[in-house]
């Protein structure tokens, strides 16, 4: 079981950030590279609490992703919730990360314009905030340690989100910034959240309604 969660945590940050090369996302000189954008300076604490992962590319399998940011006397704190299957996106794993600002920062900011970073397994990743309101959307890109992989993707406050919006929200940026040509929108459901017991009444139900069915049928 802890290896298949080790598998699934792997295949969820995999997800989460993307396997493609930062070249192979859009092959338009023009368009600013996640390792060159600046991330926004001016997040406060009203920008951590809970979002959820509603569009992204490179595209990804596995829906219901969460993010909850926690901002303490100790640091700042990612807490990443995930299915621990693709066949039962209600039952999920939280991993919690600590982010580190990255370097050089400016004097007087409240956030880095270099992004954030923490270590997984699969390497250190960047992540940096290139849009947002803080009540309803942020536009977020990332690459890992050794730039071979880039993502970009579009959290909401709320599950789930329309596809126009979430278009709305890409189409503000994909003029601008690489990773957000070929969004994709991601499962956040009814499915990520419902109980193993309300699943488990649909099945009864139903075995109770073919029963009911054959009785009435041989009387």
């Amino acid at each position: 079981m802890q290896k298949f969660l080790q598998y699934a945590t792997i295949v969820g940050l995999l997800c989460l950030f993307g396997s493609r090369g930062v070249s192979a996302q859009n092959n338009t000189q023009n368009l600013i590279q996640c390792q060159d954008a600046n991330s926004l300076m001016n997040l406060t604490t009203n920008f951590t609490g809970s979002w959820y992962e509603s569009s992204r590319s490179p595209a990804s399998a596995l829906g219901c992703v969460a993010l909850d940011l926690v901002s303490n006397a100790t640091g700042l704190y990612l807490n990443l919730t995930m299915p621990t299957s693709a066949n039962a996106l209600n039952i999920n794993q939280t991993l919690t990360y600590s982010l580190d600002f990255q370097a050089p920062n400016v004097t007087g900011q409240t956030s880095p314009m270099a992004g954030y970073s923490f270590s997984s397994s699969l390497g250190n990743v960047t992540v940096k905030v290139l849009s947002t309101d803080n009540t309803n959307y942020a536009i977020i890109c990332g690459y890992t340690s050794n730039a071979n992989s880039s993502f970009g993707a579009i959290l909401t406050r709320q599950r789930p989100v329309s596809s126009a919006t979430l278009t709305s929200y890409a189409v503000s940026v994909n003029s601008t910034y690489a990773d957000f040509s070929n969004m994709t929108d991601l499962t956040q459901s009814s499915v990520c959240y419902e109980s193993s017991a309300a699943s488990h009444a649909s099945a009864l139900s139903f075995v109770f309604a073919i029963i009911y069915a054959l009785f009435k049928f041989v009387n």
